[in-house]
């Protein structure tokens, strides 16, 4: 299982001004390992789910099923997404590079999944080679096209608004399980990352190794990032009593708004 890029420095924080002066306490990066796992190429695997509570769950659960996909790649195990009929969107560290930075294997694999009628299970229902058409490690975005000319996604619209704290977003991704996180956004962030500064939008969601590069969409299903990052703080406060209080919050990081469509901007949203 691919593990998340860890950021290991907060540097500036913009956007969202209430929350100026909530990121001045220390990063602190994860140490934990996350768990192996082990997954079947057969077609009939069978992956449990969150338990659908009516046919509107069912529905719109097929239709993400249509959209985002488990990439195999020579980095291990992600999500993807659809943005064109034959192009998939996911993180760059997907990919291994030799020491130029170059791809040392431009093909991959998607599963394809179907949900089982009692709504709790996917199924894998078939495995597509996938070929590297562009990416860019600053922004950590890797474009595939889909080798099959039969098989065609259904794409996911780009937002035209910018992300706001005032809305809750999701995301959606596959680990060991079929997962679909909720949470807010909480404004721009500049972390270093393997030597060098990027920008995010973090948002205040549950993290789980497999979702990297899976999208972060709108309640109304738009796509307006790809989450690439996990950050960690920790907010030190004293109280009445003058005990020392620390609170450990999880962010996930995404490519910002404007990042991904500058990667995108030739393809019609």
């Amino acid at each position: 299982m691919r593990r998340w890029p860890v950021a290991i420095l907060l540097v500036t924080m913009s956007s969202c001004a209430h929350l100026k002066g909530r990121f001045k306490d220390s990063l602190r990066v994860p140490t934990e390992k996350s768990p192996q796992e082990t997954v079947s190429t057969t077609p009939n695997r069978l992956l449990p789910i969150l338990q659908l509570t009516d046919d509107t769950d069912r529905i719109q659960m097929k239709l993400i099923l249509l959209s985002a996909f488990q990439i195999i790649a020579t980095s291990g195990r992600g999500t993807c997404v659809c943005v064109r009929e034959n192009l998939v969107l996911t993180a760059a560290h997907m990919i291994s590079f030799d020491e130029n930075k170059n791809p040392l294997n431009a093909d991959a694999e998607m599963a394809v999944f179907k949900l089982q009628d009692n709504g709790v299970f996917v199924q894998e229902v078939k495995r597509v080679k996938i070929n590297l058409i562009k990416f860019n490690l600053q922004y950590d975005l890797a474009l595939y096209a889909i080798a099959d000319p039969e098989v065609r996604c259904r794409p996911v619209a780009r937002t035209k608004i910018r992300p706001n704290s005032a809305d809750q977003y999701n995301r959606f991704g596959f680990s060991s399980t079929w997962m679909w996180n909720f949470g807010t956004y909480v404004g721009v962030a500049t972390l270093a990352v393997n030597g060098e500064m990027r920008e995010y939008d973090l948002y205040s969601m549950p993290s789980t190794p497999g979702m990297s590069g899976g999208p972060v969409l709108t309640n109304s299903g738009e796509l307006t990032g790809i989450a690439v990052i996990v950050t960690e703080y920790n907010h030190q406060n004293v109280d009445e009593a003058g005990r020392l209080l620390i609170n450990r919050e999880r962010y996930v990081g995404s490519v910002t708004y404007d990042q991904m469509n500058e990667f995108l901007k030739d393809i019609p949203r």
